[in-house]
């Protein structure tokens, strides 16, 4: 399993490869415009979204 770190990243991968994404982890602090946007495209796409600590998503 790869990792991609990265708002802009994260969006584009959601928008063109959503079918090799298994699940999206976010940071449980931040809740930002960009990161909803992460969210909502996550959603729309039937992809599971977890919300960690940042420790935890280094």
């Amino acid at each position: 399993m790869q990792k991609h770190y990265g708002i802009h990243v994260a969006i584009a991968m959601l928008k063109n490869r959503a079918d090799d994404i298994e699940t999206v982890l976010l940071s449980a602090k931040r809740q930002d415009r960009r990161l909803r946007e992460i969210e909502q495209i996550a959603r729309s796409r039937r992809i599971k979204i977890k919300r960690l600590p940042n420790s935890d998503l280094a």
